[in-house]
């Protein structure tokens, strides 16, 4: 299950204040590019994390272990 798009860790990761291995190149790539966004102005936060949300629940069984990373040091739930 994807944790809720309220907890913290998704602004965490485009903001860049966590950074964890992610293996997956298709998540890297998304992250990358939304971060890109968000540091220029393009994407407002919410914008951003909606949409690492939406990808992340769409390919949820491919990005499972990086999910896993992501949320490994952030298991408080909101």
């Amino acid at each position: 299950m994807i944790h809720d798009i309220k907890h913290p860790a998704w602004a965490d990761l485009i903001k860049g204040k966590s950074d964890p291995e992610i293996s997956s190149f298709s998540l890297k790539m998304k992250l990358n590019s939304l971060r890109d966004f968000y540091n220029n102005g393009f994407k407002k936060i919410d914008e951003a994390v909606n949409e690492l949300h939406d990808f992340c629940n769409k390919y949820e069984k491919i990005y499972s272990s990086d999910l896993q990373k992501i949320f490994e040091n952030k298991n408080t739930s909101i």
